[in-house]
């Protein structure tokens, strides 16, 4: 048992081992803590501490018996966790000698160098690598100095030894890794746009727009967003809202954060958050090649000189020190060294914990939130065997959980927790597309998966559909299609181009297609090694072996109650024009999806309806491709489609026109409510989609998408 200090308490102030005025309890308190840990996780360690040097015989996957030694190799948990675990000072590196220079006290450094107690230890090099064995010889070498109690702190170690001080091989020092939770997700709102970029933006509009239009725009932006599968809608912005976001909300606001603020931010700030959002996408990459790893390297190192750059503007409006780098944005430099020796980081992450901070969390809300008492209220609710017992009787294996599909008994219609704010599905439960399973033989092959019934209320003859519909020019451009498709075939009629196509047709509300998410370079190869350089036109890839759950399955709308969704079509005849990874490819928007008989042949045509956009130009700040809408349509064959894709609005840098466009949605949105209508002309999609002409191609959406359509090359 290790007795608490008499007459200490927690204090809320954070003690500083650097010389600051500290108070002798509250040293006191944080040795009791430590020795408390560590000798707790050192108790429960014991029956695996012991067989460390004589090893255990078990039976192996060859079915070999072998003597084997457990090894401390991997324990995660945030930073605040680490340096308790690792019993080292604040704002120090468990993996290097880095110390976070702002937060040193030059006049403490200097007395402490003075005095002629601290025995003369060159210190190490920032960059050198902490190991356990030199944190044990660096404790040993000041025991004999009980009097001397900041000597150790110089090098970042306190004078307590972990629980991992007699294990013969590993420690907590080198088992201590990055966690991507609470470094590259919550960091991006905490440092990203907390401390950087939303006040390089207030810097920024300062004279000429008022601080409360600035954040009025910028949630209208949020809430104005094109809807798009998994993409979380904020409706009321990030800004108005009070309340914690979560690491999952975080994550949704990247995906959209690049377009947002084109227009409001400056191309300084813009280019620091690509850089943020390449970190974040390469960091999370599930297997590595040689030449991620130097992407994620370069990425990180662009983003450090571009945040602390001498004539940059967070240095010249004092938003950082020139040698400002945190200790959590810090470990960003050691992502790549732990993926070589030990695997990549996905791993590595208390996400996987953070589920059981929930309960404590709602015990919070339901409590008075008084200090003390609330405290005791979350410990008698949820912290005795009881409540958990009771948990475990009352469990309802068959109740709905998240993400399940949740259906309506007054209307036989269709919604999911995944989109709470879409309007209704209005296809039948019977015409829902059946799931999609995957034989082997389709993995690494695009398939679409078709609705049992069509859409009677929508289906005719195609002279019919374009006047019931109201899409002009939709009779004309079907003629087009079997013109091009007769004359591309053997049997040439003379007369081709005056026969008149009027076909009947099955209209569909949606289908789903399933495609790969790598690319046949990564597959059972070596990846060659090409330069780091930003101007070779190459994408980081990573090696993925082909397998069911890297089949991506989305659903791609053409549904004037829901959405027309935009998607990307090959264009091989487009391969000279565009630039980059954009050659040979098109974006346009579903209009309609259809289905018929060919009369002439009687084989089935998978159609679908488009409106074309032209990609103009890419934007080197940003690296996003800008895209423009047409006039032209087309019928196409859906095997051109490769995938759905989102669009950004180009919102431009005039403040206040995106609120105002808000205020107009959401009075359109309440008038067709209140109409109860169904036509197609009064349902036409109340979104941005239908309000702007130019739009930002978002590779950000997702991890296929970022490396489908690269943004690297610039």
């Amino acid at each position: 048992m290790i007795p608490i200090p008499k007459g200490s308490k927690r204090c809320e102030c954070q003690v500083n081992f650097q010389g600051l005025e500290t108070h002798e309890n509250d040293v006191e308190v944080q040795l009791w803590h430590r020795r408390v840990f560590h000798t707790v996780i050192e108790s429960v360690l014991e029956p695996i501490q012991q067989i460390m040097s004589t090893g255990e015989v078990m039976f192996c996957a060859d079915n070999a018996q072998r003597l084997c030694f457990p090894i401390l190799c991997q324990y995660i948990g945030d930073m605040e966790e680490q340096w308790l675990l690792t019993c080292m000072v604040r704002q120090h590196c468990p993996k290097c000698y880095h110390h976070h220079e702002s937060q040193r006290n030059s006049k403490f450094t200097q007395q402490i160098a003075s005095t002629r107690r601290v025995p003369q230890r060159r210190h190490p090099p920032p960059n050198s690598k902490r190991t356990d064995l030199d944190a044990q010889q660096c404790r040993k070498a000041y025991r004999s100095q009980p009097n001397n109690a900041v000597a150790p702190r110089l090098l970042g170690y306190h004078r307590d030894a972990p629980f991992s001080r007699l294990y013969p091989l590993g420690g907590t020092i080198d088992a201590v890794g990055p966690d991507l939770l609470h470094q590259i997700s919550k960091c991006f709102m905490d440092y990203l746009i907390k401390s950087w970029i939303w006040k390089l933006i207030e810097i920024t509009w300062k004279g000429k727009a008022s601080l409360d239009q600035v954040k009025l725009e910028f949630d209208a932006r949020f809430a104005v967003m094109p809807k798009y599968t998994n993409l979380r809608r904020f409706n009321d912005g990030i800004m108005a809202e009070k309340h914690y976001w979560t690491v999952h909300e975080y994550k949704q606001m990247m995906k959209t954060i690049v377009g947002t603020l084109m227009g409001l931010c400056p191309p300084e700030g813009i280019f620091l958050i690509r850089e943020y959002l390449h970190i974040h996408r390469l960091s999370h990459y599930a297997v590595h090649t040689d030449e991620s790893l130097e992407w994620l390297r370069d990425s990180i190192k662009t983003f450090f000189q571009c945040l602390r750059n001498p004539t940059g503007p967070f240095i010249k409006n004092g938003l950082v020190q020139p040698d400002y780098e945190p200790q959590r944005l810090h470990y960003f430099f050691h992502y790549a060294d732990t993926v070589i020796a030990k695997g990549a980081l996905p791993s590595y992450s208390t996400d996987r914990t953070e589920i059981y901070h929930k309960a404590y969390k709602n015990a919070f809300q339901r409590s008075n939130k008084v200090e003390g008492q609330s405290l005791k209220f979350i410990l008698s609710e949820q912290t005795t065997l009881s409540a958990f017992q009771n948990m475990v009787d009352n469990f309802d294996p068959m109740a709905p959980r998240k993400g399940d599909e949740i259906q309506s008994e007054n209307s036989g219609l269709k919604a999911t927790e995944d989109h709470p704010d879409d309007d209704l599905e209005l296809d039948r439960l019977e015409d829902l597309e059946p799931v999609v399973k995957l034989n082997p033989a389709q993995i690494g092959l695009t398939t679409f998966t078709w609705p049992k019934h069509p859409q009677r209320s929508r289906s005719g003859r195609a002279s019919v559909i374009e006047k019931s519909l109201f899409l002009n020019g939709f009779h004309r451009s079907v003629n087009q299609y079997f013109r091009a498709r007769l004359a591309s075939t053997n049997n040439i009629q003379s007369n081709v181009h005056e026969v008149a196509f009027d076909p009947e047709l099955d209209v569909f509300n949606s289908i789903r297609i399933s495609y790969p998410s790598w690319f046949p370079d990564e597959v059972g190869v070596d990846v060659v090694f090409l330069s780091a350089n930003r101007r070779n036109g190459k994408q980081a890839k990573e090696l993925i072996e082909p397998s069911p759950p890297a089949m991506i399955t989305e659903r791609i709308n053409a549904n004037p109650n829901r959405r027309y969704d935009v998607v990307l079509v090959k264009s091989p005849e487009r391969g000279s024009r565009l630039p980059g990874s954009m050659s040979k490819r098109q974006v346009a928007q579903i209009l309609l999806l259809l289905k018929l008989r060919n009369q002439l042949d009687g084989t089935e045509e998978n159609l679908a309806y488009v409106s074309w956009f032209e990609t103009k130009r890419k934007d080197d700040t940003s690296g996003l491709y800008l895209v423009a809408r047409k006039t032209t349509t087309a019928v196409i064959d859906i095997i051109k489609v490769e995938r759905p894709v989102h669009l950004i609005p180009k919102f431009g840098s005039d403040i206040g026109v995106t609120a105002e466009m808000k205020r107009d949605l959401d009075r359109v949105a309440s008038n067709r409510r209140m109409a109860q209508s169904n036509t197609p002309l009064s349902n036409k999609a109340v979104d941005a989609m239908s309000h702007y002409q130019e739009f930002w191609l978002n590779t950000w959406i997702d991890s296929d998408m970022y490396k489908r359509i690269s943004i690297c090359s610039l």
